[in-house]
């Protein structure tokens, strides 16, 4: 754009002044160089953000029940529940929590709710129906 200006001699201009005008435009024209690299930059910062609070929006809770693994945007679910989500699963069978750590194994009721961890995946194991100490 500053290479398009032609100076032209004569005429009532004050020394230097055409010169200066042509440094302003290539002065303004880094500037807005600048500019335009700053709005990309700030841009995909933008969109980086955007994608980030919708991951953060859409909690995934990850839990196995044996080794296949299930997902749940519900913070809770019933062992009830959580047993319907399980392909083939054997009437009767009940629903047991692996412990944590020192914390040992527990059934959980039909009825009792169960909270996850957006962390740490729970692990659950199906437990068949028991006859101890049955006759036969």
């Amino acid at each position: 754009m500053a290479e398009d200006i032609e100076c032209r001699p004569g005429g009532d201009d004050e020394p230097g002044r055409v010169h200066k005008a042509l440094e302003d435009i290539k002065h303004a024209e880094a500037e807005l160089e600048r500019a335009r690299e700053l709005e990309a930059r700030a841009t995909e910062e933008l969109r980086k953000a955007e994608r980030e609070l919708e991951e953060a929006e859409h909690v995934c809770f990850v839990f196995f029940v044996g080794k296949e693994r299930f997902e749940t945007e519900h913070e809770t679910l019933t062992g009830a529940q959580i047993k319907a989500m399980v392909p083939n699963w054997q009437a009767g069978y009940g629903l047991e929590l692996e412990g944590h750590g020192d914390e040992p194994d527990r059934l959980i009721g039909d009825t009792e709710s169960v909270r996850f961890h957006a962390k740490h995946p729970l692990h659950f194991t199906p437990v068949p129906p028991a006859t101890f100490g049955g006759c036969r």
